[in-house]
């Protein structure tokens, strides 16, 4: 019945996206559409990884299949460029390096002064992308990896042949359509079947946007509220309201 579902939410998918946006639920379908000389940026949270572990099973394996074939995988992530090195020994944990350099040319740490950043939480490190924006404005992963592009360009030996971005948010992968109208872009938005089975939302709009449309393949479980301890007081007042309002006795008659 829940696969049932997942196919009748795939083909909605398909008919509110744009024809240039694919809609994929394995990550496998992408590996098979690159090429050496495109450039991979793919979503971390709940595409690559999911709660800790990895969202499908093989995904480090394919990373580093493709960085075989030639091709630059660019991590990107809407965590705060403050917690890079955390999050970078968690990407470790889970066996991801991106890459550090294009061919000979090295990429070095991009801080958020020069991504015209003054929250301070937008950069580039180790191979990852930090696109958190600060101040309550959605993140746009978009813009975030137009402005790794634009500082770097000049220094690489050759454009990417194609820019190819996976997210499991719709929002996300629509703001990098509109961006680099001179290079060619494979664009997916990634529905996680592992993580809606278990519950997890299908996003199609950015969640940042009031807008949002969150689809669930299993009804999320109500929150339950845990009330307070009552005080002596509480209940002895209790206790005396249950005894005026009970109704009294009548006495019967033998």
């Amino acid at each position: 019945m829940k696969i049932i579902q997942l196919l009748m939410i795939l083909l909605c998918f398909s008919s509110l996206r744009a024809d240039d946006i694919k809609t994929i639920h394995k990550l496998s379908l992408v590996e098979q559409e690159l090429l050496p000389g495109d450039w991979f940026f793919i979503d971390i949270g709940n595409t690559l990884i999911s709660k800790g572990k990895l969202a499908e099973s093989g995904v480090d394996a394919m990373v580093k299949r493709l960085q075989e074939k030639g091709i630059i995988v660019i991590g990107v992530t809407a965590n705060t460029f403050k917690k890079r090195d955390q999050y970078t020994e968690i990407l470790k944990e889970t066996g991801f390096i991106f890459d550090t350099h294009v061919g000979s040319l090295r990429l070095h740490s991009i801080y958020p002064k020069r991504f015209a950043d003054v929250s301070g939480t937008r950069g580039f490190y180790r191979g990852c992308i930090y696109a958190h924006h600060a101040h309550g404005t959605p993140n746009n992963k978009g813009a975030a990896i137009e402005t790794f592009y634009n500082v770097i360009k000049r220094r690489l030996p050759e454009q990417p042949k194609r820019i190819v971005f996976v997210d499991d948010v719709l929002g996300n992968v629509q703001s990098v359509k509109t961006r680099f109208p001179d290079i060619p872009k494979l664009l997916y938005f990634y529905v996680n079947v592992r993580a809606a089975l278990d519950g997890a939302p299908i996003n199609v709009t950015d969640p940042n946007d009031p807008n949002t449309i969150q689809v669930f393949l299993k009804v999320p479980e109500p929150v339950k509220r845990r009330s307070k301890p009552k005080t002596p007081e509480q209940l002895a007042e209790i206790e005396a309201l249950k005894t005026a309002v009970a109704p009294k006795k009548e006495a019967v008659a033998l």
